[in-house]
C-alpha cells in the first residue's frame, strides 16, 4: 500500500512537472507580435526540453511533452507564446500580467549530494509581472522591454500545496520580428534573480538531521540568486508554430553558492517545440 501510494505521488508530481515545463517552454519563447493574427487557434504540439532538476545540480533530465496548442488573443485574457496571461493593466508601453514558471521534482537519492535527504516536490511559481516597453523602432519591428516578475512559490505534491517563499527576476528583453508569409521573431533577455530565505531553504538548506561528514549543516539567506541569459526564436505561420530557446544561469555570487547541495555554478536548459494548427478563427486580433 505504501509503495503504491509513493508511486502514485511521484507520478502525480511528474505529471505536474510536465505541465509546468510546457508552460515554461512557452514562457521562454519569444512572443510573436499578435497584430492581425487569428483571434484564436487550436492544434496539437510536441516539445522537448532538457533541464537539471534545480539550479546548482549538474545532472539533467530530458522530457518529451505532447500538449494541446491553444491561442486566444482576447482583450484582457490571453493564451499565447507567453503562456496564460490575465492583462490587468494595458497601455501602449506598460502592461500588468500574470506569469507562471516551475521546476521538476527531485527523487530521494541513495547516493549523491542529497543521499538520505527527502525528495523535493514539483515547484510552481505564479504571480504578477509588470512589463514596460522602454524603446520601439516601428521600421525594424524591434523593441526593448523591461519585465519585473514577482512570483510566490508553491510546492505541489505531499502536502498538495505548500508555500515556499518568492522569487523576483527583473530582466531586459530585446526582440525583433520579421514579417512575411511566416513571422519570425528573435529575442534575447538578461537580468538578475533574487529569492527569499524560505525559497533558498527549500533547495539548498541542510538541517542538523541531514548532516554527514561530507555534508555540513547549512542555512542560506535571502538575496541574490544569480543572473540569466535567454535566447529564443519563434516561427509563426498559418499552419505551423515552432519555437526554440536556450537559457544559461550564472550562480557565482549567489547567496547559496557555497551550499554543500550546490554541485556547479552553471545552469543550462534548452528546448524545442512545434505545433500544428488545425483550426482557427476568421476574426483577426486587433489589440
Amino acid at each position: 500500500m505504501t509503495v503504491g501510494r509513493c508511486s502514485f505521488l511521484f507520478s502525480f508530481r511528474c505529471g505536474v512537472a510536465v505541465i509546468l515545463l510546457a508552460f515554461v517552454m512557452l514562457g521562454q519563447s519569444a512572443a510573436v507580435r499578435a497584430d492581425h493574427l487569428p483571434k484564436w487557434e487550436a492544434g496539437l504540439g510536441l516539445g522537448f526540453v532538457q533541464v537539471p532538476p534545480y539550479r546548482g545540480i549538474s545532472a539533467t533530465k530530458s522530457y518529451s511533452i505532447p500538449f494541446p496548442y491553444l491561442r486566444y488573443r482576447g482583450e484582457s485574457v490571453r493564451i499565447d507564446d507567453d503562456g496564460i496571461r490575465a492583462g490587468l493593466l494595458k497601455s501602449e508601453s506598460v502592461k500588468l500580467d500574470f506569469s507562471i514558471a516551475g521546476n521538476v521534482p527531485v527523487r530521494r537519492e541513495k547516493n549523491g549530494l542529497r543521499s538520505g535527504m527527502a525528495g523535493l516536490d514539483s515547484v510552481a511559481e505564479i504571480g504578477p509581472t509588470i512589463d514596460w516597453r522602454i524603446a520601439r523602432d516601428v521600421e525594424s519591428a524591434s523593441s526593448i522591454w523591461f519585465h519585473v516578475p514577482w512570483r510566490p512559490v508553491f510546492s505541489v505534491g505531499s502536502p498538495w500545496l505548500a508555500y515556499r517563499g518568492w522569487v523576483l527576476a527583473p530582466y531586459l528583453e530585446f526582440n525583433r520580428t520579421i514579417r512575411g508569409d511566416s513571422r519570425w521573431q528573435f529575442s534575447v533577455a538578461t537580468g538578475p534573480m533574487f529569492g527569499s530565505e524560505r525559497y533558498h531553504d527549500y533547495f539548498y538548506e541542510v538541517n542538523a538531521g541531514d548532516v554527514t561528514p561530507q555534508r555540513p549543516e547549512y542555512h542560506p539567506g535571502a538575496g541574490y540568486s544569480g543572473s540569466r541569459v535567454t535566447l529564443s526564436l519563434v516561427r509563426n505561420s498559418p499552419r505551423l508554430w515552432a519555437a526554440a530557446f536556450a537559457r544559461y544561469d550564472d550562480l557565482r555570487g549567489a547567496t547559496f553558492a557555497d551550499s554543500p547541495l550546490v554541485q556547479t555554478q552553471h545552469y543550462f536548459v534548452f528546448g524545442v517545440t512545434a505545433a500544428w494548427v488545425f483550426v482557427h478563427s476568421d476574426a483577426r486580433n486587433t489589440h
